[in-house]
């Protein structure tokens, strides 16, 4: 088990993002963007409250809006860049 999951981190270190022609625009728009870099923290944390607290109007309407505002401000950065 140990021996695969070396492997997979080993595969995943050498990964570049730039490597991956879809995501090459994420990388480039979270070089110098604190929004964004703050986007991608907090989402694992939506997802955990999500599990803890369960699937309710309150946690639906936060994934909802976090993914707007994830989407728009990646739309914007796009825009403006």
């Amino acid at each position: 088990m140990s021996s695969v999951i070396a492997t997979i981190v080993s595969l995943l270190t050498q990964l570049v993002p730039t490597d991956l022609s879809s995501v090459s625009f994420l990388s480039w728009a979270g070089d110098r963007d604190p929004i964004y870099d703050l986007l991608i923290l907090t989402g694992p944390l939506v997802i955990v409250l999500i599990s803890v607290v369960g699937r309710m109007w309150l946690t639906t309407g936060l994934a909802i809006g976090y993914l707007l505002v994830f989407v728009g401000h990646l739309l914007h950065s796009i825009v403006t860049s």
